[in-house]
């Protein structure tokens, strides 16, 4: 698998996994998907971003189950869905590495997504 390819399988999660429903919100394009969670984080979290920087707070944030982004957040969904995207489980300690990393990696992953649409036209 190509990174491109791994990172429209990743794009494609998250944006099935925002949902603005639980605060009346209704979000039509990916661009307000991304703006809508991005701004929820700052608002509940954002006190964080100076202390551990965006995407540690926003790992944290994630960690802590919001409401409009929800990610896997089990040990055996979390290596199901790395396998899903490519990556090497065969020991016990790459299992182990991809779970320890997965909050940050889906941070880095939103952040660099949200970036992205954030400079697009709609």
């Amino acid at each position: 698998m190509t990174t491109k390819e791994r990172d429209d399988k990743i794009l494609a999660y998250i944006l099935d996994n925002i949902d603005g429903e639980a605060y009346g919100k209704t979000l039509t394009t990916d661009k307000e998907r991304f703006a809508f969670a991005h701004a929820c984080f700052v608002k509940e979290y954002g006190h964080e971003i100076a202390r551990h920087g965006e995407v540690k707070a926003f790992a944290g944030w994630l960690a802590g189950l919001p409401t409009v982004l929800t990610v896997a957040f089990y040990n055996d969904e979390i290596v199901e869905l790395a396998k899903s995207w490519g990556a090497d489980i065969s020991t016990e300690c790459k299992r182990d590495n991809i779970i320890l990393g997965h909050f940050e990696f889906m941070a880095s992953k939103f952040l660099k997504f949200s970036r992205r649409f954030a400079k697009r036209k709609e």
